[in-house]
């Protein structure tokens, strides 16, 4: 069975987060659903395609942007038009630059659990923060 508007939805960019239920009817068959949504102002960064482990310094890291409400709120991200990077929460010293789909970063130094900080900021100013991590191996 093929549903062109449910693969349309399963395979959209503007929803970042997902919720499957089942249930079974008295006579145990089984109705199964999926509920796709976009909370305001949760965006996110994935390191490497979520990969668990790297051995190079060097990743990809891949961010979304707010689509569903594209103009924002008085409390909710509008589409990011500049982020900024840094290994730890406070991004002392990082710069803000254009947002894109794709961004190459360098890891800190030494290996271990890594963490890679994004912050996102609409043209009114308002932003948001994502976080992955990746473990970085010899």
């Amino acid at each position: 069975w093929y549903s062109p508007g449910h693969h349309t939805n399963m395979m959209s960019d503007e929803y970042r987060e997902v919720g499957v239920g089942i249930a079974r009817n008295a006579a145990g068959e089984a109705y199964y659903t999926m509920l796709h949504g976009a909370r305001g102002s949760v965006l996110t960064a994935v390191i490497n395609g979520g990969d668990a482990t790297t051995n190079v310094p060097q990743v990809t890291v891949y961010l979304s942007n707010e689509t569903i409400i594209p103009e924002g709120a008085p409390q909710i991200i509008g589409r990011a038009t500049e982020v900024r990077f840094s290994n730890g929460p406070d991004f002392a010293g990082a710069a803000w630059i254009p947002w894109a789909r794709v961004v190459s970063w360098t890891l800190s130094d030494g290996p271990g659990v890594k963490e890679v900080w994004v912050e996102f900021r609409d043209a009114t100013g308002r932003v948001a923060t994502a976080s992955d991590t990746i473990e970085l191996v010899n």
